[in-house]
């Protein structure tokens, strides 16, 4: 393990720790390698054939957006998504597993390394637990990843590179990163209310530019203009403008489930009877109110807002902003932005990675003991109530959802602590 230097702020790497670095590199070719076998020796793809199948008919001038059988979308993501999937996929399915699975991996590292600098203020030669014990708490999610083939590890990448780009003041490198994000899956453009908020205007302005190039000027050499609106219609009307009592989008079948554990699901799974189970032989509830569909949205709505005004409460002015409070700050908009988003499927809170690498170093640097006693059992809560969402009953009762809560709150309260309010 390491041990601290006589001079404060280094941190000496013993031969266990050095040994992460040929660790990590075998856990990461090793994940990747997982979907490339299972194409190679059982032909399972999971969500990989949808990618390649989106890429292709941009490559042939054919349908992005197919529909199924009961009418919903094949593919249900953003038309730049489907432009960048063009590429790997003129190599063929083979290729484009072998592309996205080894940008995960990427990706990961990219997230582990990045959290650590936004957290501690460098990169390299942290204490190794800040390496390890956060991806070790969202290993199930980040094993999700490979396996199903989701971006989610890569948007969360992108984003943590876009707040590491704001604290350099590189404005339009951080608007195009959180642009790119939400090209790619829309949830990440739910960090743009915050570079408004803090008046980074050229970020804001830069993410904007950003999302309108690559909605509208990147397909344009692959679909044409008229292909390309009739493209954005398709995902607009079918995706974000679509919720009704039945579905969220083009999940009728799975948008208020259990896996589903976003705040939108959560309330309409607990306050009214909605069906929790994903299996299409029976309808389960799960429901401890019987509100209206209307009821249920007003209390989302009154828990979003409530959740936005905390945490504008919480941030301390610019002008008076100290380099301990940027990261719990930032970790509570990383809790927020799934939860925001009408889908937040397990795989989503492999983005509590950033939180918990920010809480381990709050309580590594804190002080005096009976605080770090205190940041323990709060960590240490949140973890268990994560890991109860391998639960039937955990994802009945939104523990993902519940365990970003007491993250987040735990971040308010320390955020209002330091500044003495």
């Amino acid at each position: 393990m390491a041990a601290i230097d006589p001079e404060p702020g280094k941190t000496r790497w013993g031969p266990l720790s050095r040994a992460l670095v040929p660790i990590a590199a075998l856990v990461l070719f090793s994940l990747a390698m997982v979907p490339i076998a299972n194409y190679v020796l059982r032909g399972s793809t999971k969500d990989y054939w949808k990618w390649y199948e989106a890429g292709t008919a941009v490559l042939e001038g054919g349908d992005i957006y197919r529909k199924r059988a009961d009418g919903t979308l094949q593919f249900m993501y953003p038309p730049p998504a489907a432009i960048l999937l063009a590429p790997p996929s003129a190599g063929g399915l083979l290729c484009l597993v072998a592309v996205l699975a080894f940008a995960n991996s990427a990706a990961w590292l990219a997230a582990v390394l990045l959290s650590v600098r936004l957290a501690t203020g460098k990169t390299l030669r942290q204490r190794p637990l800040l390496y390890v014990l956060p991806s070790l708490a969202v290993v199930i999610q980040v094993w999700e990843t490979y396996l199903l083939g989701q971006p989610n590890l890569i948007l969360l990448a992108l984003a943590l590179g876009a707040f590491l780009c704001l604290e350099r003041r590189r404005y339009a490198a951080a608007g195009s990163l959180v642009a790119l994000g939400a090209a790619v899956k829309a949830f990440p453009v739910l960090i743009l209310p915050y570079l408004l908020w803090r008046r980074h205007w050229p970020a804001a302005a830069g993410t904007i530019a950003a999302l309108l190039v690559l909605l509208f000027l990147l397909p344009l050499p692959f679909r044409g203009w008229r292909q390309n609106l009739a493209d954005l219609d398709t995902w607009t009307s079918s995706m974000l403008l679509r919720y009704d009592e039945d579905t969220i989008a083009q999940r009728p079948g799975r948008s208020y489930t259990t896996r589903n554990q976003s705040l939108v699901a959560v309330a309409n799974r607990l306050l009214r009877p909605a069906d929790a189970d994903e299996s299409s032989e029976r309808v389960r509830h799960v429901n401890i109110a019987s509100f209206s569909f209307s009821e249920v949205n007003l209390a989302i709505l009154v828990v979003a807002l409530g959740l936005g005004l905390a945490y504008v409460l919480s941030m301390p002015p610019r002008s008076r902003r100290t380099p301990a409070q940027v990261p719990m700050e930032l970790a509570m908009l990383v809790l927020l932005v799934p939860l925001a988003s009408p889908f937040a499927f397990s795989y989503f809170f492999v983005w509590l990675l950033f939180p918990f690498t920010v809480a381990l170093t709050m309580i590594h640097e804190a002080s005096p003991p009976s605080r770090r006693l205190a940041l323990r059992i709060w960590l240490g809560s949140a973890i268990v109530l994560f890991a109860t969402n391998l639960t039937w009953i955990g994802q009945a009762l939104g523990a993902s959802l519940v365990a970003s809560l007491v993250l987040f709150a735990g971040f308010a309260w320390n955020l209002r602590r330091i500044s003495g309010n």
